[in-house]
């Protein structure tokens, strides 16, 4: 986390142990934190080896990454037709020779009133064409 240089120290009294961090550009913080009876502080620092700096980089290979796409890709259209799609409910009743129809739409009401319309005429030529054909 930024804090510069430190240094991990162990301490063993029989077979109690105790583990805490010293950091150079913090000189207070094991006074401060442990609260011993003696403290420790980080002056100096010397390094007897080079420091290099490197990136890893790791390729795996997943064999059901397919079936997690497939899902994904389910979920996906799901989602869209629930909040894309039009919401349309048609109710029919049907009493002696009366039938009745009712609709109703959560989206776009205009454009299913014409539908509904459609479906309405549609209805009423093909019970008067087979009222006709059997007089």
């Amino acid at each position: 986390h930024n804090l510069g240089e430190a240094v991990r120290i162990q301490l063993v009294d029989g077979k109690k142990e105790k583990n805490f961090w010293i950091f150079k550009a913090i000189p207070e913080f094991d006074r401060e934190v442990r609260k011993g009876s003696y403290a420790f502080q980080l002056r100096e620092v010397k390094y007897d080896y080079q420091v290099r700096e490197f990136t890893g980089l790791q390729v795996g290979y997943n064999p059901g990454i397919m079936t997690v796409w497939g899902g994904s890709t389910i979920l996906l259209i799901g989602l869209m037709w629930t909040f894309l799609g039009s919401h349309r409910k048609l109710w029919v009743q049907v009493q002696g020779n009366e039938i009745s129809l009712a609709a109703q739409a959560h989206r776009n009401p205009e454009r299913f009133t014409k539908t509904f319309d459609r479906l309405v005429q549609k209805m009423q030529k093909e019970l008067n064409g087979t009222d006709s054909n059997q007089s």
